[in-house]
């Protein structure tokens, strides 16, 4: 089994869903998809459905800011919908932020 898996789906609200673990090492297969999915229906809302990811590590955060962004940019708005693992990361990164650590 893959550790890593994602699938567009183009349907009447397109949506692309991934699983599995998003780190540096699957961050490029996840921005072809989002990427592929904005250039079908340009303008489009999208939904990138994350929450089967269980591990995500700075890289693959990263990532998913950088997704909206670049919807943003593009006039596609990216509603992210994110799992518990990506949540403890965004609330960890806040707190380090907060801490004034980095």
């Amino acid at each position: 089994m893959s550790r890593f898996g994602v699938r567009i789906h183009p349907g009447k609200q397109p949506s692309v869903e991934a699983w599995g673990e998003l780190c540096i090492s699957t961050v490029p297969e996840l921005q072809a998809a989002v990427v592929g999915a904005m250039r079908e229906r340009p303008g489009e809302p999208l939904v990138l459905d994350v929450r089967r990811v269980w591990f995500c590590d700075l890289a693959g955060l990263r990532s998913l800011w950088s997704l909206v962004e670049h919807g943003s940019a593009s006039g596609t708005e990216v509603e992210v919908r994110p799992s518990a693992a990506i949540a403890r990361i965004g609330r960890l990164v806040e707190c380090v932020r907060a801490a004034r650590i980095a």
